[in-house]
């Protein structure tokens, strides 16, 4: 096991009972694109559909909503949740009015430009919300850290998740952002492992990509 992975399972060991957590099945999950600029934007103004973000063709999910996973107990092989959950960072959503997908049609293309909440998915628990979430429906975070340091350590795997996980703290901590963060590597019903912020990065300034001076003044600030 590598130094680096051992580190990480030792701290997690020694806090565990401050780190456990309980997650509600009731929260909607939204993937959060790695770009530095775009992080900011969702944390700041909140998740948009294509047409608020001045975005051309309509998608997936058409021009005025925005798609949402949600744990629904589906075979992971067959379920948005799990594939997302297990690979990106996700909002996580509380409190919002969704529509449930439906099976695909062949004509519902045609329905791409309108307001109608009409639209299909692959995925048995995938949802829509219309146009806008706004920053005040937001509960928390999620990734899968725990996959994405091991992966690095031993492979050389994810650097660009991680990296992109240090730019979300750091702009959370500009921001002023107390959202907590979740890992959600190692499901056990609601339980899950929270995230220390201050800890990570300090890790990521040892052993991963380093800490530039400013990031590094930053984190000094309590």
């Amino acid at each position: 096991m590598s130094k680096l992975f051992n580190f990480l399972s030792k701290k997690a060991h020694f806090k565990r009972k401050k780190l456990q957590s309980k997650r509600d099945f009731k929260w909607y999950y939204h993937a959060i694109p790695e770009q530095t600029g775009a992080i900011k934007s969702i944390l700041s103004e909140g998740i948009k559909c294509r047409n608020l973000l001045g975005q051309k063709g309509a998608g997936f999910n058409g021009n005025h909503f925005i798609s949402l996973s949600k744990d629904m107990g589906i075979d992971e092989n067959f379920s948005a949740f799990h594939s997302f959950r297990r690979c990106a960072m996700n909002i996580i959503i509380d409190n919002i009015k969704v529509h449930k997908c439906i099976d695909y049609l062949p004509f519902l293309h045609l329905l791409a430009n309108t307001r109608l909440p009409i639209c299909s998915s692959e995925f048995p628990d995938e949802f829509q919300a219309y146009e806008i979430i706004k920053p005040d429906k937001f509960v928390g975070i999620q990734c899968p850290l725990y996959y994405w340091t091991k992966g690095y350590e031993e492979n050389g795997d994810y650097k660009y998740f991680l990296d992109a996980f240090k730019n979300l703290l750091i702009i959370m901590k500009l921001i002023e952002s107390r959202l907590p963060l979740y890992d959600y590597s190692r499901l056990q019903g609601t339980s899950i492992h929270q995230i220390n912020s201050d800890d990570f990065l300090a890790i990521y300034d040892r052993k991963i990509g380093g800490l530039s001076c400013e990031e590094k003044r930053l984190l000094l600030k309590k």
